[in-house]
């Protein structure tokens, strides 16, 4: 009993400090668009959302829209329009992720956490982004 109570202890200590706390030097707005119907987007609110939010603290701005919503079409259609190159066949699809005047990426697995919070880094730094999403990732003009 004594073991599995420590093996409790020890599990807890490292999930509680498994996230990295990354200090930014400006106030990042991540704008988060989403299918109620999507996996992926309810994946992304539930696991990279409370990681962003632990990573970054309060460097860090979360807002949400629902791409069901008509009212979010206007901001939607505005952020797609100031992208270079967005493939018009991904309109619509989520989660779309937007790190507001840096890059917008369309698609997100949760494994993939940790290359958005370089890339987020990165991006704040005027550093290179990361290869593993640019197939899905659109800059700004």
């Amino acid at each position: 009993m004594k073991k599995l109570i420590l093996l409790f202890i020890c599990a807890t200590l490292f999930s509680c400090t498994n996230t990295k706390t990354i200090a930014l030097n400006q106030t990042v707005i991540l704008d988060y668009f989403y299918v109620e119907s999507c996996g992926d987007c309810k994946a992304f609110k539930k696991k990279t959302i409370p990681t962003l939010q632990k990573t970054f603290g309060d460097k860090i701005e979360i807002e949400e829209y629902n791409l069901d919503d008509e009212d979010v079409q206007p901001l939607y259609d505005a952020i797609i329009g100031s992208l270079d190159n967005f493939d018009e066949a991904l309109y619509g699809q989520g989660p779309f992720i937007v790190v507001e005047d840096y890059f917008a990426i369309i698609g997100f697995e949760t494994s993939e956490t940790d290359i958005l919070i370089q890339d987020i880094v990165s991006a704040t730094k005027d550093q290179p982004l990361s290869d593993e999403l640019s197939i899905r990732r659109y800059l700004y003009l």
